[in-house]
């Protein structure tokens, strides 16, 4: 996905329980975080908690500027219930292109 640099991007994520059938969404007894990481590697959000909208789904803003890095952006969540911590392998979260 291209996003204009200057944009606002909403990151969305719902955590369900896989114990049970269906799976049901739920909220993580700790927490759920985000990480943000920019073309050059550089993390720039770092295990940042994301809000809870309702159960199940969380959310975290992130504004990026003109002087943001252009290039393919990585996402990183983790969610963690007690002992438990799910995360996702480092995603392609978007492509920052000029404004």
């Amino acid at each position: 996905m291209k996003i204009r640099a200057g944009s606002n991007i909403l990151f969305d994520v719902t955590t369900k329980d896989r114990t049970i059938e269906p799976p049901a969404l739920f909220n993580p007894a700790t927490s759920v975080k985000i990480t943000l990481i920019d073309p050059a590697g550089t993390v720039v959000i770092d295990d940042v908690a994301m809000s809870n909208v309702s159960t199940g789904l969380y959310r975290y803003q992130y504004q990026t500027t003109g002087a943001s890095m252009l290039g393919s952006w990585l996402v990183w969540f983790k969610a963690t219930d007690s002992a438990v911590i799910v995360s996702t392998p480092n995603l392609l979260a978007f492509t920052l292109v000029a404004s």
